[in-house]
């Protein structure tokens, strides 16, 4: 079992998209869920865009999509990340936020953010393994 992880090819596109499905499947249930979706959907995508697949194998097991954008400051943004549970404590999640942030620091960037969910444990014990730490929670309360 060889964990690799590399950018995306052409030929990845079906691969990444059914593991899209399934992250997004994963996120509609929780707490926040629907919001971060929106969020996600309505990020401008103005930047360039890299996406990272880890596979272990040549079973494509995870990804990471990261836009570098340049206004002011040069900020990577993580947009979405998932490593199917089957393949999780291999690597495969730190593989992929550390290419993002090898390309982060390529780039110049000077930061790098990311999105969890309040109920993301394994997600943002991921981001603290890697040095990302929280700087803004959001609350909210719906009044209608």
């Amino acid at each position: 079992m060889e964990l690799t992880c590399r950018p995306a090819r052409p030929g990845d596109g079906d691969a990444v998209e059914t593991l899209r499905g399934h992250a997004r499947e994963a996120v509609e249930g929780q707490r926040g869920g629907a919001a971060l979706l929106a969020e996600i959907d309505g990020a401008s995508a103005v930047g360039q865009t890299m996406v990272w697949c880890a596979a272990i194998d040549d079973l494509i097991v995870g990804y990471v999509r990261a836009i570098l954008q340049r206004d002011g400051s040069t900020t990577v943004f993580i947009r979405e990340v998932w490593v199917e549970p089957e393949a999780r404590e291999v690597g495969a999640g730190e593989a992929l936020v550390s290419a993002a942030l090898a390309w982060a620091i390529a780039e110049g960037a000077s930061a790098i953010d990311a999105w969890a969910l309040p109920g993301s444990r394994e997600l943002k014990n991921l981001f603290e393994r890697m040095g990302l730490t929280a700087r803004l929670l959001t609350v909210r309360r719906e009044l209608g």
